[in-house]
């Protein structure tokens, strides 16, 4: 990926609170949920890849004075608040929509940007084992295991020259876009192959033997 020295590369252990203003998400009331403006759910965080408003889920209804305080825009890092199993505890996604904002739920932690840094570099470093591992050190509960604001200020990210960020999110990116490829290929093949089986086995097939 480098053509450069290695001392040119930098790294330096840097804690998120120098990165990131974390918040606890909305907590609504229930006829509030099902219209209005999307929210993101733990489940928006574990199943997408990178965070999008299309991709997401859940919608809330909220005035003015809420979303200015629970806004999520372009470059934010959500976590994972509360998980019913342990190895989803503080797992974390990027938003990367620059033309619509959302909110952020009850059971997530955003990380307002506010230094310097490539999203798509900081989602993969903060999915590393070194940081995972801090992250589990603080993870606690019994039926839900549960990660604070002050513990995620503390974690320690491997930071880089912003130039070289962007060069290894590139890379990620490429490497993200042929998985999905992947997949999609996967799935047309799945859903071929479950049609072709129910034609051979209601006799809607013939097969010359």
């Amino acid at each position: 990926i480098f053509q450069n020295k290695k001392n040119d590369l930098n790294f330096k252990n840097i804690k998120l609170e120098n990165l990131l203003d974390f918040q606890n998400g909305l907590n609504a009331s229930a006829e509030k949920y099902g219209n209005g403006i999307k929210y993101i759910s733990v489940m928006d965080i574990l199943n997408n890849t990178y965070i999008t408003y299309d991709k997401i889920k859940g919608l809330v209804e909220v005035d003015e004075k809420i979303m200015e305080s629970y806004r999520v825009t372009y470059g934010d890092v959500v976590f994972v608040r509360s998980s019913e199993i342990l190895r989803d505890a503080g797992k974390s996604n990027v938003y990367l929509d620059k033309d619509k904002n959302a909110v952020f739920g009850g059971f997530v932690i955003r990380g307002k940007k506010k230094s310097d840094y490539s999203p798509i570099y900081l989602k993969y470093a903060l999915e590393s084992y070194d940081v995972r591992k801090q992250i589990m050190k603080y993870a606690a509960g019994n039926q839900h295991v549960n990660i604070g604001q002050e513990s995620l200020k503390k974690v320690k990210v491997k930071y880089l020259d912003i130039k070289y960020q962007n060069i290894v999110a590139n890379v990620f990116k490429t490497i993200d876009k042929e998985i999905e490829n992947i997949k999609y290929k996967i799935n047309e093949y799945e859903i071929l192959k479950k049609g072709l089986m129910q034609k051979l086995l209601t006799g809607k097939v013939k097969v010359n033997v």
